[in-house]
């Protein structure tokens, strides 16, 4: 949506001023023109806006869940402590219908805990290593009462390699398209901006370096098998390290 960088009421005061040096005379003008605030009326829309927050990151992904979800019967977990992981996860989620909550590396959380049984949930798919979530978070997520089979861990050696298997299991729930988005793994701005677009497609989040592409993020293209679109967010590898039948679509 465009959002214009004068102020609207700035805006409106040249136009008036415009017009009225353009098209009056300038004794008359001079005597006629009104006061600002007789011309300018405050601009009022139609929507609304909701915070949702918790005390912090953890308790904000509790607050998101709670304002989205009754019940569900799967919950995504990811590492409060790094960006990408809970990233490359939300297309995951999305098709999951699952909420994303986060954990610290080490233990789940008391208040995660109680989300997790306040839904009803059955299966918890955990993103990352054990450097991401430990097992103790399996642990806990035991000791709620879920059976040790009802946990999934999708995680490689590092943020490219839990990119690529999270791209092969969202893959497994969608039927998969040949469709991706390919984004920075360094900062997070551009997987930020474009995950909520990604989980509403059913798009997977791939990770790139600055100027070339990890091996796990070569292998997940090649899965795919159907190269359709590739998103390229920001600055990523240039088309020469891409398969030559992508459509690349720079953001």
């Amino acid at each position: 949506m465009y959002r214009p960088t004068v102020p609207l009421r700035l805006v409106a005061v040249t136009v008036a001023v415009t017009i009225l040096v353009t098209f009056v005379p300038f004794s008359a003008a001079a005597r006629q023109v009104p006061n600002a605030q007789d011309i300018i009326r405050p601009l009022t829309f139609g929507a609304t806006s909701v915070r949702v927050q918790g005390a912090d990151r953890l308790g904000t992904s509790v607050a998101v869940s709670q304002y989205g979800w009754e019940t569900s019967e799967w919950v995504v977990l990811a590492t409060a402590r790094n960006f990408p992981d809970a990233l490359v996860g939300d297309p995951l989620a999305a098709a999951l219908g699952a909420p994303l909550l986060l954990a610290e590396p080490d233990g789940l959380p008391a208040e995660v805990g109680a989300e997790i049984q306040r839904l009803g949930a059955s299966h918890v798919v955990i993103l990352g290593g054990t450097a991401a979530l430990s097992d103790s978070v399996i642990d806990d997520i035991i000791a709620l009462g879920l059976d040790a089979d009802a946990i999934e861990r999708i995680g490689g050696k590092d943020r490219y390699e839990t990119a690529e298997q999270v791209a092969a299991r969202l893959a497994e729930v969608t039927g998969g398209s040949g469709e991706f988005i390919l984004a920075t793994g360094l900062k997070y701005p551009d997987a930020l901006a474009v995950s909520g677009f990604a989980g509403a497609n059913g798009f997977p989040i791939l990770l790139s370096r600055r100027d070339s592409l990890p091996v796990a993020t070569v292998e997940a293209i090649e899965q795919m098998g159907a190269f359709k679109t590739l998103i390229v967010a920001a600055r990523t590898p240039s088309r020469r390290t891409l398969h030559p039948s992508c459509r690349i679509l720079r953001a």
